[in-house]
C-alpha cells in the first residue's frame, strides 16, 4: 500500500552535530508538558511529531541534492520534485545540516534563522511516497 505525502525541508549550516540535535530537541516540563523546540518556534509552527523528524549533519559541506538527501527516508520519491522547486542539482552554497519534517499540518511562519551556533533556511515542502 502506498500513500502519497508530503516533507520539508530546511537546509543550513551548524557547528555541530550536538548544536543541531539540540536546536530541534522538544522539552518536557515536571507535569510532563512539551516545551517547543528552537527549530520549532522559530519557523512558527511550535509542536510536531518528534517521531516524523529526520535530521543529519555532515562533517564537511555539501551542494549536491543527491548526496545531500540520499541516506533519508523516501528520498528517491522526493529529490525529483525537490530539484523542480530548486531548478537544479546542486545548491548555491554549500550546507552541512539538513532537517526533514514528514507531514507537518501547521504552516510555516518564517524562511530562515540564525539562532545561535545555527542558521536554516526553510527550502520547500514536497510530497514523497510512502512505500
Amino acid at each position: 500500500m502506498q500513500s502519497n505525502s508530503a516533507v520539508s525541508i530546511w537546509f543550513g549550516v551548524s557547528n555541530s552535530l550536538h548544536d543541531l540535535e539540540e536546536y530541534v530537541e522538544v522539552t518536557y516540563t515536571e507535569d510532563g508538558d512539551s516545551i517547543d523546540s528552537s527549530f520549532g518556534t522559530s519557523f512558527g509552527f511550535g509542536y510536531y511529531d518528534e517521531d516524523k523528524i529526520e535530521i543529519h549533519f555532515f562533517e564537511y559541506p555539501l551542494s549536491d541534492l543527491n548526496e545531500i538527501l540520499k541516506d533519508f527516508s523516501y528520498s528517491e520519491s522526493f529529490i525529483p520534485s525537490l530539484k523542480s522547486v530548486i531548478q537544479s542539482e546542486h545548491l548555491a552554497h554549500s550546507i552541512n545540516s539538513v532537517i526533514l519534517l514528514y507531514d507537518l499540518e501547521d504552516d510555516i511562519l518564517s524562511s530562515e534563522d540564525a539562532t545561535g551556533n545555527i542558521e536554516m533556511k526553510y527550502i520547500a515542502t514536497v510530497p514523497y511516497i510512502e512505500d
